[in-house]
């Protein structure tokens, strides 16, 4: 398994030092953090949306 990690604008250093720690307590040896693409951030917004959050 593989796990792209892709941070947006309001995430926080503390957030990805936490989500490190999940990677290793779950032992996921293979991760990559990239960056987030436009249509990334609009999928995140409808689902949001589609959820009831804002």
């Amino acid at each position: 398994m593989v796990v792209i990690i892709k941070a947006d604008d309001g995430s926080t250093y503390k957030n990805f030092v936490d989500l490190l720690d999940e990677m290793a307590i779950n032992r996921i040896q293979r991760y990559a953090t990239v960056d987030i693409s436009d249509q990334d951030k609009q999928w995140i917004k409808s689902t949001e949306a589609s959820n009831g959050i804002q």
